[in-house]
């Protein structure tokens, strides 16, 4: 079994980002085109026939449509056939998800936004008010919250998004975003009416006296145009630092994954499908687990959890729900650089239909267990970089990998066979002299609706969106 450098102290920087930003980017229902026009609201989803029917022209996408019709002509996570899904904040026009492939090197437009939302969060991407156009969750700037007259660091706030690269203040909730943990968000579909909502850190009645019986992680129901619903609270233990949403039991209803500061265990919460949770499970993890991710593993097509904090750990599921005693596994995810584990990444760059990992400057080939079949480095002059996130960025079909480094945001492109490119430079942070790449976070997704995917990267100082300008 190999391993990566010895284990140091875990940063808390609380970021993991899987695969849902760039989901099925090639095969038929891709359009590759050159053109751009500004984001269209997708078509609103309607109720199925009392007797299971459609309207001509519409699909009820058995077992996938939770009771409503599609148009697969022009919805992006129904195009072409039921269950294709478009990167997020990509267009579905004639059945065909709207990707450019690039002929030229990427390159992006840098548009920032001086929110200073300090650091230690998470950011959540989605379409919280359907109109085509991408909008952001984060925490509520201070000057922001002092302006509109609440608590500093007790609310996260929606920015809507434009459709340039911008996005505009909107409603705040509650929410804690000052303890050690720092602030988790994750939007999902929680009650299948095709509106994302939000699963969150919750503002406990005090910051100092959190336990495991306050309430720590609410969902809040999308109402379809930016604005959330009440709180449905959650107990999920003292200062969560991960949430992690999907369908951990096979019944098509959104479970959830959480793991808590100081923890030494994973906690599963089985979905009703109404945004409300029940039938806790806990999971024993050795060590204390910051991160925690959703992904099938050993590819039985049964949904497993990995975790991390200096090491990696791997909970297996076992259908309906059930999980294994998590696997210890001695592979380091520790950084050399920054003193502890940072944000890993799952994804398939080669195509093999096997997990592979991005850890620190390294990508695991083919993981197997706790073992990898094939070590890849970043190049030298990037031995301090940090993944961002990963994505189809050149509309080649093949999945790369955005990092941080001390020169800025850069990306490989991948090749579909485990193999990468010269990097390439997609902007710097000018005027952002605190920050560093540990303190670095990013969200993939096309905030335009030109078919390229695009980054809005934050700090503890700024916020930029990075549009995809690639030709």
């Amino acid at each position: 079994m190999k391993s990566l450098m010895a284990s140091k102290r875990l940063r808390n920087v609380g970021l993991a980002l899987g695969l849902a930003a760039m989901a099925a980017a090639c095969g038929r229902h891709v359009l590759h085109t050159g053109a751009t026009a500004p984001p269209a609201a997708p078509p609103t989803p309607v109720p199925v026939h009392p007797d299971g029917t459609c309207d001509p022209g519409l699909d009820p996408c058995q077992g996938q449509g939770a009771g409503f019709c599609f148009d697969l002509q022009a919805t992006p996570n129904h195009c072409g056939t039921c269950g294709t899904t478009c990167p997020l904040g990509t267009p579905c026009e004639d059945g065909q998800c709207r990707v450019v492939h690039c002929t030229s090197q990427v390159s992006v437009q840098t548009m920032r936004v001086d929110y200073g939302f300090g650091w230690n969060y998470q950011i959540a991407l989605a379409d919280f008010d359907r109109d085509g156009a991408l909008d952001m969750l984060a925490p509520t700037p201070p000057n922001l919250a002092v302006a509109s007259g609440q608590d500093v660091y007790s609310t996260a706030s929606v920015f809507r998004g434009v459709g340039d690269g911008t996005f505009v203040a909107g409603a705040s909730y509650s929410a804690d975003v000052s303890s050690n943990g720092g602030f988790a968000v994750v939007s999902a579909d929680l009650n299948q009416d095709q509106i994302p909502d939000l699963v969150m850190k919750a503002l406990p009645p005090s910051i100092y006296q959190a336990s495991g019986a306050s309430l720590t992680i609410v969902a809040r129901l999308g109402n379809g145009d930016g604005t959330f619903g009440p709180e449905l609270g959650l107990a999920a233990g003292a200062d969560p630092t991960s949430i992690a949403v999907a369908d951990l039991d096979g019944d098509g209803k959104p479970d959830l994954a959480t793991v808590a500061e100081n923890g030494k265990r994973v906690s599963v919460y089985h979905g009703n499908g109404d945004g409300t949770f029940s039938n806790r499970q806990d999971v024993v993890v050795g060590g204390e687990p910051r991160l925690v991710m959703v992904t099938d593993w050993n590819g039985d097509g049964i949904a497993d959890l990995v975790l991390s904090d200096d090491y990696l750990h791997i909970v297996l599921g076992t259908g309906n729900g059930q999980f294994a005693q998590a696997i210890d596994c001695g592979v380091s995810l520790a950084s050399n650089v920054w003193g502890g584990a940072m944000p890993v990444i799952a994804a398939d760059f080669d195509r093999d239909g096997v997990v592979d990992l991005v850890a620190n400057d390294t990508v695991l080939l083919g993981m197997q267990g706790c073992n990898f079949t094939r070590l890849v480095a970043f190049p030298s002059a990037y031995g301090s970089a940090l993944p961002l996130t990963t994505g189809d960025f050149n509309g080649d079909g093949s999945i790369d990998i955005a990092f941080a480094s001390w020169d800025g945001v850069e990306f490989m492109p991948g090749d579909g066979h485990g193999n990468f490119g010269a990097v390439v430079k997609l902007g710097d942070f000018d005027g952002d002299y605190r920050t560093q790449p540990d303190m670095t976070i990013a969200v993939a997704g096309d905030v335009n609706g030109d078919g390229r995917l695009d980054l809005v990267v934050a700090n503890q100082v700024s916020v930029r969106t990075f549009l995809n300008t690639c030709r």
